[in-house]
């Protein structure tokens, strides 16, 4: 699993890529030997040590005992492949969109990838997430493909930055819609702008998407 995680993120040399949550490196490894600039980030120093000792031929790898919600992200474009910790997916997917990451390819919980990539996920937050990035669910990881297994199955979740960062009117624009979720979008934005912008007549608030909410702000 972790082989196809590796493939589908298709780094090699020249990237520069941080595995968040690398534990024992079973993601580490198979992207070390793409020869990409590996980053494994572990927080436990014990695992993080046997991890530096097991990779200490690949001179492409460098293991930092550090959080993920913490550890210092790169100034420039680099990409995530990682198995980040369930319980923090939202912190640590927030604190991604903030950096100059360009894509990731993500193992997170089942529910959080299928509320990240829903095409219409009726939150403010996640929609500038959306309009910032290209969401997609990829495939389920079952709980039995994890040491220790988890309660809850696991899925791959792929983000990739979209060419045009949102306009900056589109957080207040949601703010001010969100008032009142639950009302027509042609009501609280206008019927031409709901029309321009393809949302049908009656659609509320919170199901429009995010392509949508881009597209009632263009000229």
């Amino acid at each position: 699993m972790a082989r196809r995680l590796v493939r589908a993120a298709a780094v090699g040399p020249g990237d520069l890529v941080f595995d968040l949550g690398a534990g024992g490196g079973a993601i580490t490894l198979p992207l070390a030997r793409t020869g990409a600039r590996v980053v494994a980030v572990e927080r436990d120093v014990r695992v993080a040590r046997r991890l530096d000792a097991h990779l200490e031929r690949h001179d492409n790898v460098r293991v930092i005992t550090g959080d993920a919600l913490t550890v210092p992200l790169p100034g420039r474009p680099f990409v995530v492949v990682a198995n980040i910790p369930f319980a923090i997916t939202t912190a640590v997917v927030r604190r991604l969109i903030a950096s100059p990451m360009s894509g990731a390819h993500l193992v997170v919980q089942r529910g959080a990838a299928r509320r990240l990539s829903a095409a219409a996920p009726g939150r403010p937050e996640l929609l500038g997430w959306q309009a910032a990035f290209d969401f997609q669910r990829l495939w389920s990881v079952p709980a039995h493909c994890f040491r220790p297994s988890p309660a809850v199955d696991g899925a791959v979740l792929r983000m990739r930055r979209r060419p045009q960062p949102p306009p900056r009117e589109l957080a207040s624009l949601l703010r001010y819609a969100f008032r009142s979720p639950h009302a027509p979008a042609s009501r609280v934005l206008g019927r031409a702008v709901a029309r321009r912008a393809g949302i049908t007549p009656g659609t509320p608030i919170i199901a429009v998407t995010a392509t949508q909410w881009l597209a009632t702000l263009r000229p």
